[in-house]
């Protein structure tokens, strides 16, 4: 048995598309305290980007049953709605099996851009404790992966006026 397919009619209408739905327009009226609050972004949500930040704290961490990390803690410096933000790095410098954690290599790299390329492992607090205490200004990028928030120093943020004006506003 042959199948036979029927021809549209040459007068038929195309079919026409549902219209788009309706954009409320935003208006100036004042909103609700649940918009204003659903809108808020948690403290130290940081949107992936680049920023100037201040590094404010560098702690090694004590080992525990997961290895030993170090912890760095940046404050946004960049003017707008971030600014005075902290967002933190945590760097896996030994593993539970007390083997070299992948953590290591990419906290040489950043001390390196910080100055500090033949720190030894003894001299590490030495050197956080300085350049927390000196305020040292970086040029971040902030990357958002799976749950992690990764921080990555492009350079350090020399002769700006961000970082001074960040410091002379700065609450603690």
């Amino acid at each position: 048995m042959a199948v036979t397919r029927q021809q549209p009619k040459a007068d038929s209408k195309p079919k026409k598309t549902p219209p788009a739905p309706k954009v409320e327009e935003e208006t100036d009226a004042p909103k609700s305290k649940a918009d204003l609050f659903d809108q808020t972004k948690a403290q130290g949500a940081i949107d992936a980007g680049k920023y100037v930040a201040l590094i404010s704290e560098m702690v090694l961490m004590e080992p525990n049953e997961k290895g030993q990390s170090v912890r760095v803690e940046y404050e946004i410096a960049t003017e707008g709605e971030f600014r005075g933000q902290k967002v933190t790095q945590f760097y896996k410098i030994f593993e539970a099996d007390e083997s070299v954690g992948k953590g290591a290599a990419f906290l040489k790299k950043d001390l390196a851009v910080l100055g500090y390329s033949d720190v030894s492992f003894a001299d590490l607090e030495e050197a956080f404790n300085t350049i927390v205490e000196q305020n040292v200004g970086v040029n971040v990028t902030v990357k958002h992966n799976e749950q992690f928030t990764n921080v990555y120093i492009n350079s350090l943020c020399e002769d700006s006026s961000i970082v001074e004006e960040y410091l002379e506003q700065r609450v603690f």
